[in-house]
This record gives structure tokens, C-alpha cells and sequence, in this order.
């Protein structure tokens, strides 16, 4: 039997059929759908709208999440509302993936959305006055998105969503409205980049030879 080495791999993979990964499935719904919390369970994606897989579901409506189905325990010790009239939101399921590596995601979509808002958007100043602390972005003391990764039996869960407008929410924020960006418009290239990444990563997952 011949020993494993990186050579014998190399060789055994040339004789293989290219594996492709299989593509982050998307969807941005063209309706309102208004968030409460319930949403965020395994397979939601898959049963409301055919994304099976590693997917994610892009869609605007207002947030006023539940206190059964508010999953960041800090929020539920100090009794916080989770709330806005109108909201650009992400849906995102990935499998083979532990809470460690969802909430690293988490911080990776923040990061996406200040280089689409640097893309998308003319004003630069206030683009720039981002920064992000943890998984939430701030403009100075306005918040500009909420955040959170629950795990499933096979599967993580993250809700992401950012303000529209400024209206509803219990704390002061900004929103896209400020950086004169369309909800649509960055809800269809936060989609497309997320998608992009997440399939990068798992390819260069698969690059890594065994030692």
C-alpha cells in the first residue's frame, strides 16, 4: 500500500474528477417580510424557498423581535427591545460550521457592508466614520445593524440586518437613508459578496493537504 505523502496525494487528486463546490444558494425577496425572531430556525431557508444548503436569504421589512425567540442571552438579562420600522435583513444557514465559525461570519458580513457602503455610496465622510466593534458597526454613538449566530443540531443560523431609516428603534442609529444607498441595491451586493466569500472559504479549505 503505497504511504501517504503529499506527492501520492498530489497524484490521487490529478486521477480525480475536479471537485466543485457547491454554490451558496440566494434569494432577496421583492416583498416585505417583517422579522420577529421566528425566522431564525434551522432549514427556514429551505422549506419557505428552495435554498437547500449553505444559503442566504436577503429581505426588507420591520424587526420586533419576540422575547421567546431572542437569542443573545445579554439581551434577555437586561430586558432590551429589538426593534425598527424598517430594516434591510440577512437570513444566512451554513452547515460544517461550529458558533465559533458563525460568529466569525458575523464579523466578516460587518466588514462587507462598509465596503459596499464605500462602494455604493457618495458620502465618504460618514462611510469612513464606521468602525466596527464586535459584530455591530457604529457612527460614533449610532448603531447601524444588529447581529446574532445561534447553532442547530447540523447547522449555524445568522441574522444580520441594518437600518433603513431611523425610525422605531429604541436606541439612537443610522441607516442607509443617510448614505443616500437604496435598500435593494445593497441588500443584492451584501448577497452576492457574502456568497462569494463563503464559497472562497470552503475552497481553500479543500486546497489544505493532509500531514
Amino acid at each position: 500500500m503505497d504511504s501517504v505523502s503529499p506527492a501520492n496525494v498530489l497524484n490521487v487528486l490529478k486521477r480525480k474528477r475536479r471537485f466543485e463546490v457547491m454554490s451558496v444558494q440566494t434569494k432577496v425577496l421583492d416583498t416585505i417580510y417583517d422579522y420577529n425572531g421566528q425566522a431564525l430556525a434551522p432549514r427556514h431557508n429551505y422549506l419557505n424557498y428552495g435554498l437547500l444548503g449553505d444559503s442566504i436569504l436577503g429581505f426588507v421589512g420591520a424587526c420586533d423581535v419576540d422575547l421567546k425567540f431572542m437569542a443573545d442571552g445579554e439581551d434577555v438579562r437586561d430586558g432590551k427591545t429589538i426593534a425598527a420600522d424598517r430594516m434591510a435583513h440577512l437570513l444566512v444557514e451554513v452547515f460544517d460550521v461550529d458558533l465559533l465559525g458563525a460568529a466569525s461570519l458575523q464579523r466578516l458580513t460587518a466588514e462587507l457592508c462598509v465596503d459596499v457602503l464605500s462602494d455604493l455610496s457618495d458620502q465618504s465622510e460618514l462611510v469612513h466614520q464606521l468602525r466596527r466593534t464586535g459584530d455591530d458597526l457604529y457612527c460614533g454613538s449610532k448603531k447601524f445593524n444588529i447581529s446574532v449566530a445561534v447553532p442547530s443540531v447540523n447547522s449555524c443560523l445568522i441574522h444580520f440586518a441594518v437600518n433603513t431609516d431611523n425610525a422605531g428603534a429604541p436606541v439612537e442609529t443610522i441607516g442607509l437613508v443617510d448614505f443616500q444607498v437604496s435598500d435593494s441595491q445593497f441588500l443584492d451586493e451584501l448577497v452576492r459578496r457574502l456568497a462569494a466569500e463563503i464559497e472562497s472559504i470552503r475552497r481553500a479549505t479543500y486546497k489544505v493537504l493532509p500531514h
